[in-house]
C-alpha cells in the first residue's frame, strides 16, 4: 500500500470520526475526493483498503459504507490518527522543550515507553501537522508557531480580519449540502456529544467549520492563510480547556452563523463571524 493510500485511509476515517458518522453511513467517492482534494482513483484505492480491514464494505451498485461508527473505525485503524495517549504525551513534550528544541525517535522511546516504529509514526504525524521538521541526522526540530499568549491574541486578531473579509467577496456562495452537514455536527455538539470528544477532535471539527465558511468565498488566498495559521495554533489549542457552557455557546453561535448564511444574509453573517471570533479571543486568552 502506498503512503498516499495510507494517508487517504486515515483522512477518510478522520472525516468520519469528526462528522460522528454512524455505522452504515455511505462513503461517497466523489464527495471524499473533494474533501481530500484528490481524484476519484486514489479514493477508491483507500476505500478498498478499509474494506480489507473490515472497517467499510462495498455494496454492489451502491458504493462504499462504514461497517461501524466513525470514531470506532478510526480508533481501530492500525495506523489511525486518533489522539492516543502517546500522541498527547508527545504534544506536551514538545511544548515543554519549546520552539527550536529538538527530539528524536530514541528520545520518544525513552520518554514515552513506546517502540521505535511507533515513535517514527508520531514524529511523522507531527511533521504533517506542521509542528515538527526533520533535520539532518536523526533529530526533529520543534516549530511551535504560537509560543505565547501574546502570539495567541495576535492570531485571533488576524482571524478577525480575514474571516469576515472572506464573506465580503463578490462571488461568495455557500454549498448547501456542506452547510447542512456542518450544522448537523454542531447540533450534535449542542446536544452534548462533545462530552465524548477529545480536545483534538473538537479542534478539528471547529477548524473544518471555519475553513469551509472561508472556502465558500472562492478566494484561495484567504483559505490558505487561515489553514496555515490554524496549523500554528494546533498545540496551544489542545491545552485550552473550555467550560461546558462555552462549548454550548460556541456551537450555538456556529449554528446561527450557518443559518444566516443559508438565508442569504451574508452581511449579517459577516458581523456574526466577527463577534464570534472576538468572543472566542476574550474567552481563551
Amino acid at each position: 500500500m502506498t503512503s498516499l493510500s495510507l494517508n487517504l485511509s486515515k483522512e477518510i476515517l478522520a472525516h468520519a470520526s469528526r462528522e460522528m458518522l454512524p455505522a452504515g453511513s455511505p462513503l461517497p467517492v466523489s464527495g471524499l475526493a473533494k474533501i481530500c482534494s484528490v481524484s476519484r482513483t486514489p479514493i477508491v484505492t483507500a476505500l478498498r483498503d478499509l474494506v480489507d480491514r473490515g472497517l467499510a464494505e462495498h455494496r454492489q451498485n451502491k458504493g462504499y459504507f462504514l461497517t461501524r461508527d466513525g470514531r470506532d473505525a478510526e480508533a481501530q485503524f492500525s495506523e489511525g490518527s486518533r489522539p492516543s495517549e502517546d500522541y498527547l504525551a508527545l504534544t506536551q513534550l514538545v511544548q515543554d522543550l519549546g520552539d527550536g528544541g529538538t527530539t528524536s525517535a530514541m528520545d520518544l522511546v525513552t520518554a514515552l515507553g513506546i517502540t521505535r516504529a511507533r515513535a517514527l509514526t508520531l514524529l511523522e504525524r507531527g511533521a504533517s501537522e506542521g509542528w515538527l521538521n526533520k533535520s539532518a541526522g536523526h533529530n526533529w526540530i520543534i516549530q511551535l508557531g504560537i509560543t505565547s499568549e501574546a502570539d495567541y491574541m495576535r492570531f485571533y486578531r488576524f482571524r478577525e480580519t480575514i474571516e469576515p473579509a472572506a464573506l465580503r467577496e463578490p462571488d461568495y456562495q455557500a454549498d448547501m449540502a456542506e452547510l447542512d452537514r456542518l450544522r448537523a455536527v454542531q447540533m450534535r455538539l449542542l446536544d452534548g456529544e462533545y462530552r465524548t470528544i477529545a480536545a483534538v477532535d473538537l479542534f478539528e471539527i471547529n477548524r473544518e467549520l471555519h475553513e469551509t465558511i472561508v472556502a465558500w468565498s472562492g478566494n484561495r488566498f484567504y483559505l490558505d492563510a487561515l489553514k496555515r495559521s490554524n496549523d500554528l495554533r494546533r498545540l496551544i489549542e489542545y491545552s485550552k480547556v473550555l467550560e461546558t457552557r462555552k462549548i454550548d455557546t460556541f456551537a450555538a453561535e456556529h449554528i446561527e452563523i450557518l443559518e444566516t448564511i443559508a438565508s442569504g444574509e451574508i452581511a449579517k453573517a459577516e458581523q456574526l463571524v466577527l463577534m464570534h471570533l472576538q468572543s472566542a479571543r476574550k474567552t481563551k486568552t
